[in-house]
């Protein structure tokens, strides 16, 4: 059985998490078989939202304009396309889909 690991950003986290049905941890990027410029793709995009978060004093308040938010999205759908070609057969990589509110697995869309 894969393991099982979500992209998904976080309040002062590493954007991965190793989940089995309720059970979630956070993982540090560097412990996986990535190479270099993937994690500094993930620790850049997990820094937007929370450059963001310090100019607030309620996470929900950030304020993102559309072109910021798409801008996020389509940079966590390619990371989570490029992880899921990194850690191969073995891994099973979701993502947390802000603008859809939801859960895409690789059967989604094309990951490869």
């Amino acid at each position: 059985m894969p393991h099982r690991i979500k992209l998904m950003w976080d309040y002062g986290c590493w954007p991965l998490w190793q989940h089995d049905g309720q059970i979630y941890a956070n993982i540090d990027p560097a412990s996986l078989a990535l190479s270099p410029p993937t994690l500094a793709r993930l620790q850049a995009w997990a820094a937007i939202p929370d450059a963001k978060l310090a100019e607030v004093e309620y996470p929900p308040d950030m304020k993102w304009s559309a072109d910021e938010q798409r801008a996020f999205e389509t940079e966590g759908r390619d990371i989570w396309r490029t992880l899921q070609r990194e850690l191969g057969r073995d891994y099973h990589v979701v993502y947390h889909s802000t603008a859809e509110g939801r859960i895409l697995s690789p059967e989604d869309e094309t990951v490869a």
